[in-house]
């Protein structure tokens, strides 16, 4: 394709002279993406337009599950981010590149200059913006909502509506609770979250009739909720049970997913921390309080209370927003870990499931042990000075004696079953070569063995394993997180300098003393955590980078100074809450209240 005339197919500078297209292109800076690097993130503000010189490039939205979903895939002479500075709002989708992509860059001054000389330019974006529009480039991705199944045994009265009030609250969507009994009269109840109709299992709603009728109702409902005491064969709906406080378990019908809701439960109110299900499937909820009842009143129930966030959980879980956090590795950076769970409190954003690795997985269990952010950055600086213990040994440069009598002393006796998220805390062993994920038995030997950093700490060995620093394979286990059940991962990567790339050097003799060897393996490995695993990066929904900058080459003696990388870690939270709001209805929510 000759880019100078756009070839055959239509593009930015058709109808301009060839020497006027030439002379705009020299001006322009010329940049290269290396193969599945991101260009444009759905929710920003670019102010760019990227020209394809050479290559091609995926565009994806973010669907109602909560993933990525690819809807369009263009090469040589597409543009990229002209919607955005045309209309002024966020980035529609995310562009990343599908190989090598050669691209210009056109800011937007540029454009309009060029377009107050050209003014055929508008014309020609307005055409190919209708082209796309035509093309369906931003098709609707995911499905038309959700119908779940809540076969009720003998549950408290207000435990399925609550449900659907979480849903909602949630989802931001209008969302149905259709009640088949037998004995009740039909009756109707419209709030402003949800709708609450009440019928008996006959005509339209008898059991061979109602598949019919609830794609009927789907026309105005996102997510239709069925509460009924009997069986529905032959659906393929989700089943949730629905029981009550002295119910027995009952068992779930694979292959369809679900779990158990066991209402006002006395496992709940005797404060157990845990906030999804427990090992067999069983969420414990504990009775409603005051602000729910007046919550529900208004059709919503938000995850601020007990009940709230243990229906909370299961509503996730119905409409595939359930929230995976992998926190990375990166020494004295993974003060930045911190900034980023400062922003997702506040704006609401709660964590199902976390994973982490390294330095990030002392932060990872640290919260799921209910510390908050300005807690842990404390418990680590009071750390700081137990990790610089040389020793003759000769497992290691470094005791890590006081550490393990540090991290005993956060919890000896805690469990990963006691958590209030479930934890996965990875490392690696080193006789096979493999990663082995931390889920359950004590917490703290996991946590000593996920900072083993090789050479500097004593590998641990546990069971058949000697383990080391799970970065030495995985920096970021966002794949980790995902298996865990996560519908969509937020990975956190530390990064320092950006990547140089390549440099020619000239053999001669070696001059100037040599690194220390602490500095040698902390640098060796920081470099190696700069990388994700591309398991984990495929994992990985929305990626979280805080930049920072300037970090002490041998960071153990520096611990502490760790403390200036908790605002670039807010900063980045903060970057991706547009991405994150697409996502997730009430985190855009939350932060509207905020500003």
């Amino acid at each position: 394709m000759d880019l100078t005339d756009g070839g055959s197919g239509p593009w930015v500078f058709d109808g301009l002279p060839s020497e006027e297209v030439e002379g705009l292109l020299g001006n322009l800076e010329r940049r290269v993406y290396a193969s599945g690097s991101t260009v444009i993130s759905e929710g920003d503000h670019p102010r760019t337009m990227f020209i394809i010189a050479a290559g091609i490039a995926d565009v994806a939205v973010s669907g109602p599950d909560g993933r990525e979903h690819r809807v369009n895939r263009v090469g040589v002479g597409a543009t990229l981010g002209e919607m955005s500075i045309l209309t002024g709002a966020p980035a529609s989708a995310t562009v990343r590149a599908a190989g090598d992509l050669d691209v210009w860059v056109m800011t937007e001054e540029q454009l309009h200059q060029a377009a107050t000389r050209f003014p055929r330019l508008y014309r020609n974006l307005g055409a190919m913006l209708a082209l796309k529009v035509a093309r369906s480039d931003r098709r609707a991705a995911g499905g038309r909502g959700t119908t779940t199944v809540l076969r009720s045994q003998h549950a408290p009265p207000d435990l399925g509506r609550a449900l659907a009030a979480s849903v909602a609250w949630h989802t931001r969507r209008p969302t149905l609770l259709l009640v088949l009994d037998d004995e009740a009269e039909p009756a109707n109840e419209e709030t402003a979250g949800t709708h609450l109709t009440v019928t008996r299992p006959v005509g339209g709603f008898a059991p061979a009739n109602l598949a019919h009728s609830v794609d009927n109702l789907r026309r105005r409902y996102d997510h239709v909720l069925v509460q009924t005491p009997r069986a529905l064969a032959g659906l393929p709906w989700r089943e949730v049970h629905l029981v009550g406080p002295d119910e027995p378990t009952p068992p779930i019908a694979r292959p369809r997913p679900g779990h158990t809701v066991r209402g006002w439960s006395e496992h709940a109110a005797r404060g157990s921390l845990r906030v999804g299900p427990d090992i067999a499937g069983v969420l414990h909820v504990s009775p409603l309080r005051e602000p729910d009842h007046a919550t529900l009143r208004e059709g919503w129930l938000p995850p601020t209370t007990p009940a709230g966030a243990r229906l909370g959980w299961s509503a996730r879980d119905l409409v595939g927003m359930k929230v995976g956090l992998a926190l990375g590795g990166g020494g004295l950076k993974g003060y930045a870990h911190l900034g980023v769970l400062r922003v997702f409190e506040r704006v609401g954003l709660g964590i199902d499931y976390l994973a982490g690795t390294s330095i990030g997985g002392v932060v990872a269990s640290l919260y799921a042990l209910d510390h908050g952010p300005d807690a842990i950055a404390d418990i680590l600086d009071s750390a700081a000075g137990l990790l610089v213990r040389p020793t003759m040994s000769t497992r290691s440069l470094l005791s890590d004696t006081q550490l393990r009598r540090y991290l005993r002393a956060q919890g000896e006796r805690v469990r990963f079953e006691d958590l209030r998220v479930p934890l996965a805390l990875l490392a690696v062993d080193i006789l096979s070569g493999s990663e082995v994920v931390f889920r359950s038995g004590l917490v703290w030997p996991a946590t000593l063995a996920t900072v083993a950093i090789p050479g500097l700490f004593p590998a641990q060995s546990i069971g058949p394993h000697w383990l080391v620093d799970g970065g030495v394979l995985n920096p970021v286990p966002a794949d980790v997180a995902a298996d865990m059940g996560a519908d969509a991962v937020i990975a956190v990567r530390l990064r320092s300098e950006p990547p140089t790339g390549r440099s020619e050097g000239r053999g001669e003799a070696p001059s100037g003393p040599p690194p220390s060897v602490l500095e040698v393996i902390s640098r060796s490995l920081d470099l190696m955590q700069a990388r994700m695993a591309p398991r984990a990066e495929a994992a990985t929904t929305v990626l979280v980078e805080p930049r920072c900058e300037g970090a002490p080459g041998m960071g153990l003696r520096r611990f502490t100074e760790g403390r200036r990388y908790i605002q670039a870690g807010a900063a980045a939270a903060e970057a991706a809450l547009p991405r994150l709001a697409a996502l997730f209805p009430w985190v855009d929510a939350g932060i509207q209240t905020l500003s």
